[in-house]
């Protein structure tokens, strides 16, 4: 390749190869307890606590196939370098715990459950723009997973990973890894126009899916700067796709101690406590069938653009129709405390979009060198650095105050939040010597 002026560096991979991962842990299929010292009668006595784990004997290794390709290449003498890779990974026997009624003793249980696949890209760049004194490279990832259940145990098509108020992570055959399922609000089956009861509130359906918490694409962009002496990193984070449930923005509306409660209340107390009008009136209807009042003054909160439901023939929940077939929408207002209380049975209201686009790392710093060096004589390198991590959040769709990557858990059954911290930066200083 010496003849070639601008690809200089050319790699072929491919690799096939099988692992099997334990991770069981100590123990793990056998039953066991804790020892637990306590005092009665002014005598310390010793007891013995089982786990809350179920211990299951029949476990097994889980095993992972995977094939790999990719290709790197450099140009101009590697001051472009590039690495796209194809992966499928076949992970049988996978290791999960399952959630199991606490009557029972226990509340989870390590189990093997089938097959699952994931595969995907990865797409890597590295570019020197300055390589000189002053020098400049910027480093961009990228790369995009499918994760699919291919099946499960024998007889079981849905397997509950997680739950929190009434909301459920799943492994479903046929479906993505981790969908999550809940009550919604129920639509009409050929507008999609959500349904209400009579009464103005929401009608909803039981083991809805919701979303699923696995990303579209994630990616990131490194810029690392030099100049005598002087470093500066900076790595901008980015995560496109995946939902997001949050137990914290249910609760805060259901006590009605989040901003977003505050719509519409003092609309509904003037008209409730200053005019006195009654439903009927806040919908528009006065004595006699009289129509009343201004109909474009807000009289509390409604559920814009919902339709009564009712059943039709086969029995199905649909929009009502006037007489020629145009949907009737509701124009029933409802109180704000019964609006957000009606956030525990309509629970798509708190599904959110959980991209990001973050900055996640800088670091500043400068290496000590020439005189500074010599004066310390065993010492070899001297560098110091202020260290910024998650200083920004760019851009998010989640409501303020709930970070994106928030979640009850970083294994299996990923896509619920509730009670997270806040989000926070933190700023820090490294020393780094070596002799």
């Amino acid at each position: 390749m010496e003849n070639l002026d601008v690809l200089n560096n050319l790699k072929l991979r491919l690799s096939y190869g099988s692992v099997g991962n334990e991770a069981i842990g100590p123990y793990g299929s056998l039953s066991t307890a804790s020892q637990n010292d306590y005092i009665f009668n002014d005598q310390i006595s010793t007891g013995y606590i089982p786990g809350n784990t179920l211990p299951n004997p029949n476990l097994k290794w889980e095993t992972s196939t995977t094939f790999n390709s990719a290709i790197d290449f450099g140009l101009w003498n590697n001051r472009v370098t590039a690495t796209f890779e194809y992966y499928n990974t076949r992970t049988k026997d996978l290791l999960v715990s399952k959630t199991l009624n606490a009557a029972l003793g226990y509340t989870s249980i390590l189990s093997n459950i089938g097959e699952i696949e994931n595969k995907g890209i990865e797409l890597f760049l590295s570019t020197k723009i300055f390589d000189k004194q002053f020098k400049w490279k910027t480093d961009v990832n990228w790369s995009k997973n499918e994760s699919n259940v291919l099946s499960l145990s024998p007889g079981t098509d849905r397997l509950l990973l997680r739950n929190w108020f009434n909301v459920g992570v799943f492994a479903e055959v046929g479906e993505p890894f981790g969908n999550i399922r809940g009550n919604a609000q129920a639509r009409d089956p050929e507008s999609g126009t959500p349904l209400v009861f009579p009464n103005g509130r929401a009608r909803w359906e039981n083991d809805q899916l919701l979303g699923n918490a696995q990303p579209d694409w994630i990616g990131s962009i490194r810029n690392a700067f030099s100049f005598k002496g002087f470093s500066l990193n900076v790595l901008l984070d980015v995560r496109m796709g995946g939902e997001l449930f949050s137990a914290t923005m249910v609760k805060s509306n259901n006590y009605g101690v989040h901003a977003e409660t505050l719509t519409g209340r003092e609309d509904y107390l003037f008209s409730t406590l200053v005019l006195g009008e009654n439903n009927n009136e806040r919908s528009g209807t006065g004595l006699f069938g009289n129509s009343y009042g201004d109909s474009q003054r807000a009289k509390g909160r409604t559920y814009e653009g919902s339709a009564i439901g009712v059943q039709d023939d086969n029995g199905n929940w649909v929009a009502q129709r006037d007489s020629e077939g145009n949907i009737m929408y509701s124009n029933i207002w409802l109180s704000p405390q019964l609006y957000g209380f009606d956030g525990i049975n309509d629970q798509s209201r708190f599904v959110y979009d959980a991209s990001f686009v973050k900055i996640r790392e800088v670091v500043f710093g400068y290496t000590f060198r020439g005189r500074i060096l010599q004066k310390l004589k065993n010492i070899k390198h001297l560098k110091l650095s202020i260290v910024g991590r998650d200083l920004w959040t760019i851009f998010r769709n989640t409501p303020q105050g709930l970070d994106p990557e928030a979640g009850t858990t970083s294994g299996n059954g990923q896509g619920i939040e509730f009670g997270s911290f806040l989000p926070t930066r933190t700023v820090g200083v490294n020393l780094n010597i070596s002799f």
